[in-house]
This record gives C-alpha cells, sequence and structure tokens, in this order.
C-alpha cells in the first residue's frame, strides 16, 4: 500500500445548486429527502472507509458540504448537511457584506451570519458589479465553477426551468455533467428526481487495486463463454492496470514507500553525456524556480526529486547499455586484431555483456521509465496546484480522444492518489478582490509562465543540438568504416593492418546504430518539436494575460479562467507522455 507519507484521508465533497424561491410546503417536503440523501451518502462512504483500509490514512473519514449559502436551496442543503456531521465549506460570488445585498426575506442576513459561522472555510470572490452596482452574472457563474471543482457529487433542487443566466441551477448542472460529476436532481414541479447512484461514491473514493478486485469478484459468465460485468460495474470497469497483479508496486504506487531522491551513478552518467552533447550551444538563462508557499509545495519537492531520479536511472541505464554493447562488439573484433592480448579482450566483453544483461533486467523489473512518468504527472499537478490552489482552482479535468481511452490516466493510482489529497483538503480560506488578483497574477506570469517559457525555449535548443550532433557522429563513424573498407582492398588480408581495418569496417557501423539508437531511445526530436509548441501555447496565454492587465479587466474572474487555461495545456502536456507509455495489461 502507498506510504503512510502521502496516505490521504478518505473525504468525500458533496456540493449543491438549486432554487432560491422555495414555498414553506416545498421547504417541508425537501428537508427528509434531503436528509435520507446525506445519511446514505455518509453510511456508504463509513463502509468504504472499512473496505479500503490501509490505502488511507487511519483518520475518520470526513465529509465536506459545499454551499454558497444563497437563500432556498442552498442554505436547506447546508443546515441538513451540519446535523448529520458534515463539515461546511461555503464558496461565496461576491465579499460578505456585497452579497447579503441579493437578500430579501427579512430574516436572511442574520441566518447567512450564523450559517457561516459554523463554516471551516470560507472563499471570498469579489465579484463583478456594473457602473450602478448591480451584480453581474459573471460573479453567479464563478461560485458555480467553484461548486463544481470542489465536489464529488452535486445535488441539485430544480423546478425544470432552464437557467435565467450564467450560473443558474441548470447551467451549473451542465457545469458538472460536463465534469463527469454525479447529479441528484430533486424535482420540483415538472422536474423529474434522479435516483442517488452509491456506486459514484464508490467509484470515486475506491482505489484502483480495489476496483480490480471488485471486478474480478463480480464478473459473471455470460453468453458463449464471455464474461460480463454486472450493471453496477458498467462503464466504471477496467481502470488502467499497470500490472494483471492488483497488489503490484505499479497498480498501487507502493513502490514510492522505498522510493529514495539521491543522485543516483546512472543519473551522472546521463548528465555527463548530454552536457558534452549539447557543450557550446547558445541557450536562454535560467533562473532558479520560486514556487509560492503552500501546504503542497513538500509533495511537489519530494516527487520531483523521485520522478528526477527515475528518469535519471532509466535515461543513464539504456545510454550504458548501447555504449556497453557497442564496447561488446569493439573487445570482441580486439581479440580478433590483437591476438596476444585476445584472452583479455575476451574476458572483457565477456563483463560487457553480463552488465548489459543485467541492466536489461533493472530496466524489465523496476521500471525506471513508467515509474518516471508516473511521478512527473503527479509532479507538475502539484507544481501548478501551488500556484493556483489559493485562487480556488483545483486539478484540470483531463478530456482524451475516443482512441486514447484505454490509457486513461484518470483510472489509474496516479490519479486516485491526487484526488485523494485534494478531496481532504479544505477550500482555502481567501477574500479574492482585485487588489490580491493582481498579486497573484503576477505571481502566475513572472513565475511559472515565464519560467516555463523560458525552459521550453531552452530545452528545444538544447534537444535540437543533441540530436544533431548524434546524428553528425553517426555519419561519421559510417564514413570512418567505409573509408576502412575501402582501404581493405591496398593490403593482403593475413596483414595485421588488414586485421585492424576489419575492427573499423565491422565496429563503426555498430558505434553509428549506437547512436542512432540512442537518439531514438531519447526521443530529441519529438521533445523539442514538443517544447517549440508548448513554448508557443504558454506565450499566447501569457500574451492575453497581460492584455488583459494593461487593458484593466483582470478581476478574479478572468484570471481565473485563464489560470484553468494554462493548468489544462501544461498537465496534456504531460498526460500526452502518460498515453505513449502507459500501455494497459490484457484482461486475464
Amino acid at each position: 500500500m502507498p506510504s503512510s507519507e502521502s496516505k490521504p484521508r478518505l473525504a468525500f465533497r458533496v456540493g449543491v445548486t438549486g432554487k432560491r424561491e422555495l414555498s414553506p410546503a416545498q421547504e417541508a417536503e425537501l428537508r427528509p429527502r434531503l436528509a435520507e440523501t446525506l445519511s446514505v451518502i455518509k453510511a456508504t462512504l463509513e463502509n468504504e472507509s472499512t473496505r479500503a483500509q490501509g490505502a488511507y490514512s487511519e483518520e475518520s473519514p470526513i465529509l465536506w458540504a459545499i454551499s454558497p449559502l444563497a437563500e432556498g436551496a442552498d442554505r436547506l442543503f447546508a443546515e441538513e448537511a451540519l446535523k448529520l456531521g458534515y463539515e461546511l465549506q461555503v464558496p461565496l460570488p461576491f465579499l460578505r457584506d456585497e452579497y447579503k445585498k441579493d437578500f430579501h426575506a427579512p430574516d436572511s442576513c442574520p441566518e447567512f451570519d450564523r450559517l457561516v459561522a459554523k463554516a471551516t472555510a470560507v472563499f471570498e470572490v469579489e465579484g463583478e458589479t456594473d457602473f450602478a452596482g448591480v451584480h453581474l452574472p459573471a460573479a453567479y457563474e464563478t461560485v458555480g465553477h467553484l461548486v463544481v471543482d470542489h465536489c464529488d457529487l452535486l445535488i441539485a433542487i430544480w423546478d425544470g426551468e432552464p437557467a435565467k443566466g450564467n450560473g443558474g441551477t441548470a447551467h451549473v448542472m451542465e457545469m458538472a455533467r460536463h465534469r463527469g460529476i454525479p447529479v441528484v436532481c430533486f424535482g420540483i414541479g415538472a422536474a423529474a428526481d434522479t435516483p442517488l447512484d452509491t456506486d459514484a461514491i464508490i467509484h470515486a473514493v475506491r482505489p484502483p487495486w480495489l476496483a480490480f478486485e471488485e471486478l474480478a469478484r463480480t464478473t459473471e459468465p455470460g453468453s458463449a463463454g464471455q464474461s460480463r460485468v454486472p450493471g453496477s460495474l458498467e462503464g466504471r470497469a477496467g481502470p488502467v492496470r499497470a500490472s494483471k497483479k492488483p497488489g503490484a508496486p505499479d497498480a498501487n504506487g507502493s513502490y514510492l514507500e522505498t522510493a529514495s531522491s539521491k543522485k543516483p551513478m546512472l543519473r551522472t552518467l546521463w548528465s555527463w553525456f548530454f552536457k558534452l552533447m549539447s557543450f557550446g550551444a547558445k541557450l536562454p538563462k535560467v533562473w532558479p524556480e520560486s514556487i509560492p508557499p503552500s501546504d503542497l509545495k513538500p509533495r511537489y519537492e519530494r516527487m520531483d526529486a523521485i520522478a528526477t531520479r527515475l528518469s535519471g536511472l532509466y535515461r543513464g541505464a539504456f545510454l550504458l547499455n548501447y555504449t556497453l554493447g557497442l564496447c561488446a562488439v569493439f573487445f570482441a573484433l580486439l581479440g580478433y586484431a590483437d591476438e596476444e592480448r585476445a584472452k583479455y579482450w575476451l574476458w572483457s566483453e565477456l563483463a560487457a555483456i553480463l552488465i548489459v544483461a543485467a541492466l536489461i533486467v533493472s530496466i524489465h523489473r523496476r521500471r525506471w521509465h513508467f515509474r518516471s512518468v508516473d511521478c512527473r504527472y503527479l509532479t507538475e499537478q502539484f507544481r501548478i496546484l501551488c500556484y493556483i490552489d489559493q485562487l480556488g482552482l483545483t486539478a484540470p479535468p483531463l478530456r482524451l480522444s475516443a482512441h486514447q481511452l484505454n490509457s486513461d490516466v484518470q483510472k489509474s493510482w496516479m490519479e486516485w492518489r491526487l484526488r485523494g489529497l485534494l478531496r481532504e483538503r479544505p477550500l482555502p480560506q481567501v477574500k479574492l478582490t482585485i487588489a490580491e488578483a493582481r498579486r497573484y497574477y503576477e505571481d502566475v506570469v513572472d513565475d511559472l509562465i515565464q519560467d516555463q517559457i523560458v525552459y521550453h525555449a531552452r530545452n528545444k535548443e538544447t534537444m535540437e543540438k543533441v540530436e544533431k550532433r548524434l546524428d553528425r557522429l553517426g555519419w561519421f563513424f559510417v564514413g570512418v568504416a567505409a573509408a576502412a573498407c575501402l582501404l581493405h582492398f591496398h593490403f593482403p588480408p593475413s596483414s595485421q593492418v588488414a586485421r585492424w581495418l576489419t575492427l573499423c569496417a565491422a565496429g563503426f557501423p555498430a558505434a553509428a546504430s549506437a547512436c542512432h539508437a540512442i537518439g531514438s531511445q531519447g526521443e530529441f526530436r519529438r521533445l523539442s518539436a514538443r517544447s517549440e509548441a508548448m513554448h508557443s501555447g504558454l506565450k499566447a496565454i501569457r500574451d492575453k494575460m497581460e492584455q488583459l492587465s494593461r487593458s484593466g479587466r483582470l478581476s478574479p474572474a478572468t484570471l481565473r479562467q485563464e489560470c484553468v487555461a494554462l493548468a489544462a495545456l501544461m498537465i496534456e502536456e504531460v498526460v500526452d507522455w502518460q498515453i505513449l507509455y502507459r500501455k494497459p495489461v490484457p484482461p486475464g
């Protein structure tokens, strides 16, 4: 199981959206229905706590109720959730005093204050108003996004009418469905109820390796010898499997328990090679990374160190493998060319072959590349969250095309671990004013975006240089081999010179092949092209954000929108590597 250092606390978040104007009769009808649904959610989570023992920390499960506390449905939900022991989290579309101008009932403001006082976190946004002080719909859309971003299940109290504007009940329900978040609708009037699907709760909190066991346990024989997945798991089955065994380290991430962050010798070997091959390249200057203070920063730093180590092990291993393979060829040929010391060359060849075999076994068993890509995914998620968490944003949703669904990262242990860690964290206790938005804007643009722009510019040039030099070195070896072949015609086959020419003619094509193999395995051309594309995408987002700032249109809402686009761009780039290297294990 995952190490206790990184085990999340079992948590589940329930959000609400709904009608503001409720009659006393409607409230009386809704209260027991809400209480029953929230009770079922609580009981389901407690049952899963027992089943998932070892995957989560030993702390008791926590239930969050996410409500903006508007009049009507929001408050009704909050009151029933508090009675059942849920912790109240309150995202507000405006600062508190401004938000109260939305309330009309005589006792509404004191009731609002009473509920806010019971909240464990309040996230206030300085919403937009027009010149007359009228609240603009963008503020309600922002709070709708906040609710959807921070819930695992949405309860909607809906009258069946379309939304009157952005942020209305129907609009928030559509947001949730777009994000793949289950919606439980309590119909009023013409609207129909939707039943609570407890499988949705189980699916959200159950680790993938337990889902494998569940799939095996509930799969039933079907017709013609085929297996059939029961309806409760239909559409949810088939997490991305890194191993056929649910308890394998690559299925549950348990290799993080013993993962070291120290710099290995293989990584040092790769660093020397990389510096040698890129020597003299004119590269943009890189400043030390400045991650803002966040409780996620230690997780980012540890995961970054592990990902860097694993990547260095893999790259150093394949570099050493190809180099030793080349050496083995030369040692064999040297035994032919230098007969006096043939025995020593034979032993050297055998040693090279044994080391190559050991490296192949290590790469296969320890799966350094596969694991480094996993850890890099989490690293980049934590890096971005360190910047955008205080804006009330969360890890961006991943959109995959149909041909990529078999490698869906959202069904892997990394995504479960990330979502588990985010679910246990409360909303940030922040007043996101326009002035604060400006400060966050400077952090994001000056630090994160600019740092990434420089990194990708540098990476493009470096990878391009390494790829070209390896290509030229390969052609050089081909030329030497061709020259040796031509010179061979001028010397008797039995002469000593002919023996050394044979070594060159046979050995240097192997050297050219090694250069080609290192270039292909290192994927320098692909990395250069990807960095060039990322550089352009990041510059476009930076320019748009700077334009918003110059025009005076930078607000909490617009900053959040641009940060969502930024996070999606950066994470999708990492997910592409996941899909490229994550080959689903066939069932059975």
